[in-house]
């Protein structure tokens, strides 16, 4: 075997014979900074022991595998309008932007737990491939972060919440979501969601940073519902109002507040005393649900009603 010499990386053009910091100073910037900075609701989510799983697959079967969980959970995070920045191995960086009815809290939260309700849908399209289960954590977290653009991507995000959410992620169990505490500082007031604090997370920025579960909250969910369908009924009048709650209760034994997980009982009953006059009624609910944000469960409830 040859041994390439000095002289011949001279000759060749590819090698250049000295190097000098002035040479590399003049080269253009690979990665620039916008001058201006956002807030986004940053979010990772990341497999669970994926290394040791892929360990024991062929390299065709990790690109189906890194594939049904890429593209499932990369068209949930689109639809609810989310910006996927990448995907570092085995998980996607993403984030929600701020806009002028101040919907991106919803959405992050609303779309990172509609992650975590496809997970047996996800897993169903990994076992028709002969793939092993599948499972992930969700860490999301809010703050300032600088806008980078590359010629490898069409922008990358950094900053503390980017920092925070990464090292965040493994305090989650597998299939739930974590919130830092900048976030749960945005979204702690917000009806039909429950946050439990779950630990501390120390970093050299911030000490002592509390960090919480997120997860829908039925409880408050159930007490929404049946107070906007109070209010649309007694809109109407106190004898309709007491005629709808008189039929549940006789015929389904059920209240306004089973309504929601029944809402079935609540849509068969309009329709016995008002007939087609069912479907102004369910669009007056609405109306009452409108100045809330509503997460999907209630959204949910909503259409069930209108079918």
């Amino acid at each position: 075997m040859r041994i390439v010499t000095k002289n011949d990386i001279k000759k060749n053009t590819m090698f250049p014979a000295s190097h000098t910091f002035e040479e590399y100073g003049d080269m253009p910037d690979i990665i620039t900074f916008a001058e201006s900075t956002k807030n986004l609701c940053v979010c990772v989510v990341d497999v669970v022991d994926s290394t040791k799983i892929t360990a024991r697959l062929s390299n065709q079967d990790i690109s189906k595998y890194y594939s049904a969980f890429l593209n499932t959970l990369g068209a949930v995070i689109i639809k609810f309008q989310g910006k996927i920045v990448k995907n570092i191995g085995d998980s996607i960086l993403y984030y929600f932007e701020e806009d002028s009815e101040g919907t991106q809290f919803v959405r992050c939260l609303e779309c990172n737990l509609a992650i975590l309700q496809i997970h047996d849908y996800l897993n169903m399209k990994v076992k028709n491939k002969g793939l092993p289960h599948l499972d992930y954590r969700i860490s999301s977290d809010y703050g300032t972060v600088a806008i980078a653009k590359t010629p490898f991507m069409t922008e990358d995000i950094f900053g503390q919440p980017v920092n925070v959410c990464t090292k965040i992620n493994s305090l989650a169990r597998p299939n739930s979501l974590v919130i830092g505490s900048d976030l749960h500082a945005m979204v702690k007031n917000l009806e039909c969601y429950q946050f439990n604090e779950v630990s501390d997370f120390s970093s050299g920025l911030k000490n002592s940073y509390p960090v919480y579960s997120a997860s829908h909250n039925d409880s408050k969910i159930k007490i929404i519902v049946a107070k906007c369908v109070e209010k649309m009924l007694l809109q109407i009048g106190t004898p309709c109002f007491e005629e709808v709650v008189k039929r549940l209760f006789n015929k389904y034994n059920c209240f306004l507040y089973d309504c929601y997980e029944k809402p079935e009982y609540l849509k068969e009953t309009l329709r016995e005393l008002y007939g087609n006059a069912n479907t102004e009624i369910v669009k007056n609910i609405e109306s009452q649900m409108e100045e809330q944000s509503l997460p999907k469960p209630v959204k949910e409830f909503l259409i069930y009603l209108k079918k």
